[in-house]
């Protein structure tokens, strides 16, 4: 992620930044205490940056701290509550601040050659990074002296606003606040009209962007709009600067509404119509809700201090169902149970849920974004009310009264049926929506001003509410659709536009979040009219008249209220830590274990989706008014894509992926964890706190195709829609194209798995868990052709699927007997010379369409997916005797490993360079440059001359996972290439031929030498993970083979070398291998054993230094080791197996000597070492170079950073030493004797093999 947000915001190459915890020491060293205690107090500076809403540092030319400012959503002021500020503010300043476009200063410093502009420039940068912040807050204390502001030349040159506190005694003020206001520091852009004198300014904006506008309709063309066509209906405004136009909008009322309604999902916006009178009455006649809860409050009938019961509910005509509930729920739900006890209401999930969720495994009909049943509601909801839970909602929150139970069960059939029968609906109301048609800004001017010229186009257009844009899909996102809610396409509709909403009062009305009161019930079921608010609503009620454990916040627009979120206590944090990479994004050490609502979970959200802009916004208020840091959200595994969500906020908040660790350990301490993770079902998590609401959300809209959910496709997806590394985008249009849709099944048989090689990434746990069903549309079906010309891609269904970048990453599969069996005889007929090589065109030949037979005794089985081993085993379960001396053997087919027939078949002849494989470049690109391939089935192009360095010999995740990061980069409209980087992405490789010559063909000219050619051709992608098989032999053996990446070399060449390492071997508890480099670096490794613990863990020794693994090499040659197993089990190894240890051997070697910064880094030290020694690097000097670390100044930053690295991990490594555990292991080191008696030990071990 980059984490900059201006590149060129001073002189002398300054530039802000977010703060990490990384730059703590930086800060604290150019804190200047005299400026800062009486001012700000001693807060920490880390606690700060992790608890903030938005903390910035700048940084100068050398890429070093010269300034840091932390901002809150709440004043420093102990005795503010954070929930009640705004009234505070207001009663003690006369001052109207909101929460939406208030931020107060918690901590600012910066070193003194910076103070005449730091404070300027750190607040332009804030104010850019949030278009509706309109007020930055000090609140000065009594203690603070006056002259405090004369160090910053900011207070003077801007005259900055000062405000006392208005006290009624007329005594003298405790303190004081400065508000620096954005008009003053990010000046408006004068809007208005455009007049025909414009013409020069805006044909030349929108020039650059579209040429084709000047060429179609000339150079006068805005001019003609304005002056010959005034009584059109377009509007034309401008940005203005200096008498010149230097942005332009252009505005148009007159849509085509029914080819928009066709294409685009327009349910929650009501056909972008105002309703009609009729329309209205409608709506509140068949809101059962409005009826049942929101009348008698508005009548006055409910006592806002009454407790309700099932008698306050009058039944209606229908009769009361009398069939029996039964307390259990269905095996087909799902919920994420932490053993909670409630008390036991009657259920009425079956009113709500169906008893099985969908699985694409079992049926052959794609799957297809959900529509929204009610078109008056602006929700996003699951189109299919039936096969939708949230994981967090218990079973008390999920009753509702008896008398309710059959007008709900009666409108939720009818509303299914509804939706059954009519796919479209009719609107009869006026219009309510305008359209941009073109809209530019001159390149110097910010993007971010584009949201003045959309605040003036609602106001020009005040009859219309809606206003939409479409954008080409394969464009990169602006800064305008910030403020836009995106639209998803219908049903297979394809467009290759992408399509954007924003509504009036999204722009232009003040935003407020307050918890929920009785009297906002009837708004709120306004809200929860459709199927899936019903439960939601009873829950409201609970929270506001029972005051249970439950918080329920509204979300209001001027007087509207326009969403709804419920929140409860966090249950198992710990676990959640465990499973997945929460700590990513969360510095566990900073949040209190005895703070109690620093975790919070949501069991719903419903917010208008119009209000997208702002939902980031929303939860920062809930987690304010809550007291919370952060927010999580849960949800139960469900086979389905949806568009519409029960909790509005799942795409702005962070999606969170398993550990790719396994947790395998007999300790105590994890046990606790061990057993969730065995017992409790699969379950997707998000996570957001208040430093992620401060960051924008980016769209991108390209259409990305994905074929093959193969290994390395998994960890494409993984990377490019849930990596750590851009937060900020959300990938709006993926599919992905699969026989059996994802690599999972339903119902899942733990011995299928044993069919297949064992990655922890390819499970069923790990899978399931992972919310790809919320961001990938999954369609299930074979790819039989590839249309380059049109950009699309044809299924075996016959449906076609658009896009802008095509990814085939098909693999391999076991194949038919008969798969590509004419080809092989043909090969076999040229090669005993029965047929000519080569084929004469002169003389027509037949060319049959190849016909791909799929045949196969019902005995015998190909499995290639979890899917195929279900069927094969549930086969062998019910073999039956056919008579007394036949028996029906079941056979599984495992020979033609290679690409499956169809897609082979449609890579041919689609024109595709094939040479056995789909011929790539260093980028995965093949001929056509919108098409990527990657994995066993790719071959570099014959220039690169790496035949030995095919994909198929390097580890496939590692494959996806560098493509994802390099998709993600290109698309990235934040993202800024290297400055070292010599060729682009758009490389033209024609240049590099083989056959090129270089000659002078005149004086000037210089000729190219061969090794500058070399030197600049580029480079094909370095792997460095290893190539691992891991799987379960007949008889319950398990096998773990890891080796180098790359080509295998013969094992009896590897034996024939003079000196090939070191071999280690064991046979305790089974067979297990080490082999070391001539470095004692591991590069091999081999166990087989009966032992039912997973092997998985031990492919993260590749690669590690003996001596990291606690001097294996000494312990074995001395013969205190004789059970790797046991050994590699230990407590003291699980940090190897951790999925930051990368990043703590990484950042080790990044250390300074402690207390100097301005000294060498660890790996600049121990280089400077290696060059002084030259050749003589043998065993004195190691021992002497070992001697002379130990007294290093390194050695101690080194300690204090694992042990702070083992604090942050305590979740998963409690047996490692704590903070609070130094002060007791340090006299431990020095009084005990075991310590020393081990200490003399490990020299004598040492000097026997050195």
């Amino acid at each position: 992620m980059s984490i900059f947000f201006d590149f060129n915001v001073g002189s002398s190459g300054r530039r802000f930044r977010r703060a990490v915890d990384g730059d703590k020491s930086d800060i604290e060293c150019i804190i200047n205490r005299e400026h800062t205690d009486r001012l700000f107090g001693t807060p920490d500076i880390g606690s700060l940056i992790e608890l903030s809403t938005l903390s910035i540092c700048m940084i100068n030319e050398s890429k070093e701290v010269t300034g840091f400012m932390a901002l809150r959503d709440h004043p420093n002021i102990s005795g503010v509550d954070p929930a009640d500020w705004e009234v505070w503010i207001r009663n003690m300043f006369q001052k109207y601040y909101l929460s939406r476009n208030t931020l107060f200063v918690h901590f600012m410093c910066c070193t003194d050659a910076v103070t005449d502009v730091f404070l300027e420039e750190a607040f332009v940068t804030v104010f850019r990074n949030d278009i509706y912040l309109l007020n930055i807050v000090i609140v000065v204390p009594q203690r603070c002296p006056d002259g405090w502001t004369a160090r910053y030349k900011t207070f003077k040159r801007h005259n900055i606003q000062k405000s006392y506190e208005k006290l009624n005694g007329g005594g003298e003020s405790s303190f004081y606040i400065y508000t620096a206001m954005r008009k003053d520091f990010c000046p408006q852009l004068k809007i208005r009209r455009a007049v025909e004198e414009d013409n020069d300014d805006i044909v030349e904006i929108l020039g650059k962007s579209c040429p084709a506008l000047q060429e179609l309709y000339g150079n006068y063309y805005i001019s003609e709009i304005i002056g010959r066509h005034p009584g059109t209906d377009r509007r034309i405004i401008v940005a203005d600067y200096q008498d010149k136009a230097v942005g332009v909008m252009c505005l148009n009322s007159k849509i085509n509404y029914n080819t928009l309604q066709n294409t685009y999902e327009f349910g929650p916006y009501h056909g972008l119509r105002k309703a009609s009178p009729l329309e209205k009455e409608n709506y509140k006649r068949t809101n059962a809700l409005l009826n049942t809860f929101g009348t008698p409050i508005m009548l006055g009938k409910w006592d806002p201090f009454k407790v309700l019961s099932t008698h306050d509910f009058k039944p209606f005509d229908e009769k009361p169902s009398k069939t029996k509930i039964s307390h259990k729920r269905g095996k087909g739900l799902s919920k994420v149970n932490f053993d909670c006890q409630h008390d036991v209401r009657e259920s009425f999930d079956h009113i709500f849920y169906k008893q099985t969720s969908e699985d694409y495994s079992e049926k052959d009909v794609s799957p297809s974004p959900s529509v929204v049943i009610d078109p008056s509601v602006a929700n996003l909801l699951d189109g299919d009310p039936f096969d939708y839970e949230i994981v967090n909602i218990d079973n008390i929150l999920l009753n509702v009264p008896e008398v309710l139970s059959s007008e709900f069960d009666l409108l939720g059939k009818s509303s299914v049926v509804k939706l059954e029968e009519e796919e479209l609906v009719t609107y009869s109301g006026e219009p309510n929506a305008f359209m941009i048609e073109l809209f530019g800004l001159r390149e110097d001017i910010d993007d971010r001003q584009s949201f003045y010229l959309l605040e003036a186009a609602f106001e020009i257009m005040k009859a219309y509410d809606y206003c939409v844009i479409r954008v080409p899909c394969k464009e990169k996102s602006f800064h305008l659709l910030e403020h836009f809610c995106f639209v998803p396409t219908r049903s297979k509709i394809n467009s290759q536009y992408a399509l954007y909403i924003a509504h009036r009062n999204s722009v232009l009305s003040k935003l407020r979040v307050r918890k929920a009161e009785l009297i906002d019930i009837p708004q709120i079921t306004q809200l929860l009219r459709s199927l899936e608010g019903r439960e939601t609503l009873w829950t409201v009620e609970n929270t506001i008249l029972r005051k249970n454990q439950l918080q329920c916040y509204v979300f209001i627009s001027g007087v509207s209220l326009i969403g709804v979120g419920i929140l409860e206590q966090s249950e198992q944090v710990d676990f959640i830590r465990a499973k997945y990479n929460l700590d990513s994004y969360r510095i566990n050490k900073y949040h209190t274990r005895d703070q109690y609502n620093d975790v919070l979970v949501l069991k719903s959200v419903i917010v208008y989706p119009v209000f997208e802009t702002h939902f980031r916004f929303f939860a920062r208020d809930m987690m304010r008014l809550s007291e919370a840091n952060s927010l999580l959200w849960l949800t139960a595994y469900r086979n389905k894509w949806v568009i519409h969500k029960a909790n509005s906020l799942a795409g702005s908040m962070i999606p969170l992926i398993p550990r790719k660790s396994e947790i395998d350990t007999p300790l105590p301490e994890l046990k606790r964890i061990r057993d969730l993770l065995n017992t409790v079902m699969p379950f997707s998590a998000w996570f957001i706190n208040k430093k992620l609401t401060s960051v924008p959300k980016v769209y991108v809209n390209t259409r990305i195709l994905l074929v093959g959910a193969s290994r390395t496709g998994i960890a494409f997806l993984n990377t490019l829609l849930f990596s750590d590394a851009c937060p900020y985008l959300f990938f709006n249009n993926v599919t992905l194209v699969s026989p059996v849709g994802l690599p999972y099944a339903r119902r899942h048989k733990s011995a299928s798995e044993t069919m297949f090689p064992k990655f922890h990434t390819n499970t069923d746990g790990y899978l399931k868990s992972v919310p790809y069903t919320y961001y990938v549309n999954v369609v299930q079906g074979t790819m039989t052709e590839i249309n380059k010309r049109d950009k699309y891609i044809t299924i075996s269904n016959g449906s076609k699927y658009y896009y802008d970048l095509l990814f085939l990453l098909i693999g391999k599969q076991y194949q038919h007997p008969d798969y590509l069996k004419p080809l092989l005889e043909r090969e076999k007929e040229i090669r005993s010379g029965d047929t000519p090589k080569y084929i004469r065109l002169d003389v027509p030949q037949p060319n049959p369409e190849p016909r791909i037979g799929h045949y196969t005794p019902s005995n015998v089985f190909i499995v290639n997916t979890i899917s195929d081993a279900n069927k094969a085993l549930n086969s062998v379960k019910h073999l039956t005797y056919q008579n007394k001396n036949y028996l029906n053997v079941p056979f599984i087919l495992l020979r033609n490993y290679w690409a499956q027939r169809t897609a082979f078949i449609a890579v041919n002849k689609s024109g595709m360079a094939y040479d056995d494989g789909i011929l790539i470049d260093h980028e995965f690109r093949t001929e056509d440059p919108s098409i990527y391939a990657a994995g066993p089935a790719t071959k570099y192009r014959r220039r690169y001359y790496a035949d030995n360095m095919r994909l198929k010999y390097y580890d496939a995740y590692e494959i996806g996972t560098k493509l994802g990061y390099q998709i993600k980069n290109q698309l990235d409209p934040l993202f800024k290439e290297p400055e070292n980087i010599k060729y682009s992405k758009q490389t033209n490789f024609d240049d590099f031929r083989e056959d090129t010559e270089y000659t002078s063909v005149d004086t000037e000219a210089k000729s190219i030498s061969n090794s500058e050619y070399l030197e600049d051709f580029p480079k094909i992608p370095a792997f460095k993970k290893p190539s691992v098989s891991y799987c379960v032999l007949p008889g319950g053996l398990q096998y773990l083979e890891v080796r180098s990446p790359g080509k295998k070399i013969p094992h009896h060449y590897v034996q024939s070398l003079h000196y090939n390492g070191t071999v280690m071997e064991t046979f305790k508890g089974g067979y297990f291998k080490l082999h070391l480099t001539n470095d004692f670096i591991v590069d091999g490794i081999t166990c087989l054993t009966p032992e039912k613990f997973s092997l998985e863990n031990f492919q993260h020794i590749y690669g590690l230094s003996a001596t990291v693994l606690n001097n294996v090499h000494v312990r074995y040659t001395v013969k205190k080791l004789d059970d790797f197993y046991q050994f590699f089990r230990a407590p003291w190894a699980y940090f190897l197996y951790h999925d930051q240890k990368d990043e703590l051997f990484g950042m080790v070697k990044e250390l300074l000597p402690k207390g100097n910064s301005e000294g060498e880094t660890v790996e600049e030290a121990m280089r400077k070492v290696g060059e002084n020694a030259h050749q003589s690097f043998k065993s004195p000097t190691k021992l002497k170079i070992r001697s002379t670390f130990e007294k290093s100044p390194h050695v101690e930053a080194i300690t204090d950073y694992i042990i702070e690295w083992l604090s942050e991990n305590d979740v998963l490594l409690p047996m490692y030493l704590q903070p609070f555990q130094t002060s007791q292991y340090d006299y431990d080191l020095k009084q005990n004797p075991a310590f020393r008696n081990r200490r003399n030990t490990i020299v004598k071990m040492m000097s026997k093999i050195f």
